[in-house]
């Protein structure tokens, strides 16, 4: 059936206008409206019925029949606070946004819309909208994100998982955000973007309010190479990048001044895991991150990560957690003296070397000044090629866990001595 088009001229104040797609006859449409809004609007459906006037999230006249099966344009005209379809509800049926004057949206979002094509330039005219939370994910035939969509949205604090799952998504507008000085968290933004090809280098320039990037380029893995050297510069108030570039295989290199300004940062847990492409770690890479407290499993998995610079960590003395740091880093072969001297307070090396199949020794006082550990569980699991003398951990008092930390590292000298339980026996 062809497209029936709105009688509503565009532009007309407090319009939204969206093209579905119904495949049988007698098929039913359902506007996704919310219990927590308000609502008072007149909906044309497209398909020559008479117009509906809705006033409740819950009017029976949100529901519309199409007697054929074809594409039509829904128009709505007046007040609309929540419209959210939150991967229910007929999410498959939305394919184009195709105009947007601010109905008074509070809430938009269009998770799930899996057949969701086209976004049109205009949308950046939702002056309402306080939250983006969610708004396209898993929308996973949307291609491109248009520039300045959000310009308009100047009161927008989140935008979590905003693009997640958009798998076909290949790039980010430059200035995407310029206009969102009040956001504070980036979560999962562009989880699982897999395509996308780079990041701008000024994105988040003007988010001065974020306190999150976790997870923000999680899983990003097929075409991202690099990470632009100023990206973080503006924001001074994160205090997390737990997740951040997980999974980004194809990452070849960290700036060196990355995190220069984030001194606030408590956690860089994961944040660079399973970037099996990064080969270095720059020096000083944390040297103004002196409030972390955790570094678990931030380079676990970085199988072409050959060395860690000498004083990495010298800075970071309220570290506790390094669990997993190096874990499967299999091409690392050697653990520079002294690198945790400064971390005082570590009372976790949960797996921290383990899998790391070639590394060669174990640095005589490595463990000298970390007083405060009760975990060396697993530590240098299935490190086989270590030989020299294991440092004697269990005669610690008391006792910290110790279950499998030399499993496999039967070239150890003083193996024998080792109890049976510390050598995962």
């Amino acid at each position: 059936m062809a497209i029936n088009i709105s009688p509503f001229p565009i532009n007309n104040p407090g319009l939204f206008m969206i093209q579905i797609q119904t495949t049988g006859s007698d098929e039913t449409f359902t506007l996704p409206l919310q219990a927590a809004g308000n609502y008072n609007f007149i909906v044309n459906w497209g398909d020559g019925s008479s117009e509906d006037t809705i006033t409740a999230y819950n009017d029976p006249d949100r529901i519309h029949t199409y007697s054929v099966a074809g594409t039509y344009i829904i128009s709505m005209k007046g007040t609309c606070t929540n419209f959210a379809f939150n991967n229910i509800g007929d999410k498959s049926k939305i394919k184009k946004i195709l105009d947007v004057v601010d109905m008074g949206f509070t809430i938009l979002n269009f998770y799930g819309c899996s057949n969701l094509n086209f976004i049109a330039s205009n949308m950046k005219k939702l002056e309402s909208l306080v939250t983006a939370n969610k708004m396209f994910r898993n929308c996973t035939s949307l291609t491109s994100i248009p520039s300045g969509i959000f310009d308009g949205c100047i009161d927008i604090t989140d935008f979590t998982q905003v693009f997640n799952g958009c798998t076909y998504l290949d790039s980010i507008p430059v200035d995407l955000f310029k206009n969102n000085t009040k956001v504070t968290t980036f979560y999962a933004a562009f989880g699982d973007c897999e395509r996308i090809t780079s990041i701008p280098v000024n994105l988040f320039d003007t988010n001065v309010e974020v306190t999150s990037f976790n997870r923000t380029f999680f899983n990003c893995f097929r075409n991202l190479t690099s990470i632009p050297t100023d990206l973080f510069k503006f924001n001074t108030k994160v205090t997390s990048f737990i997740y951040c570039f997980y999974g980004c295989t194809k990452i070849t290199s960290i700036p060196t001044d990355l995190f220069k300004y984030n001194t606030e940062v408590l956690s860089f847990n994961n944040t660079f895991n399973g970037c099996e492409n990064l080969s270095s770690i720059p020096e000083g890479l944390f040297d103004n991150n002196t409030k972390v407290t955790d570094f678990s499993y931030i380079f676990n998995n970085c199988i072409l990560l050959s060395s860690i610079p000498a004083h990495l960590f010298d800075n970071n003395i309220l570290v506790t957690d390094f669990g997993s740091t190096f874990a499967g880093c299999d091409i690392l072969s050697s653990i520079p003296a002294g690198l945790f001297d400064n971390n005082i307070l570590v009372t976790s090396f949960h797996a921290t070397f383990s899998i790391c199949s070639l590394l060669s020794s174990i640095p005589v006082g490595l463990f000298g000044n970390n007083t405060e550990v009760t975990d060396f569980y697993a530590t240098f699991l299935n490190d086989s090629a270590l030989d020299g003398n294991a440092p004697t951990l269990w005669l610690l008092d008391p006792e910290p866990i110790g279950t499998g930390c030399f499993t496999n590292c039967t070239n150890l000298d003083n193996y024998a001595s080792i109890p049976n339980d510390w050598k995962g026996l």
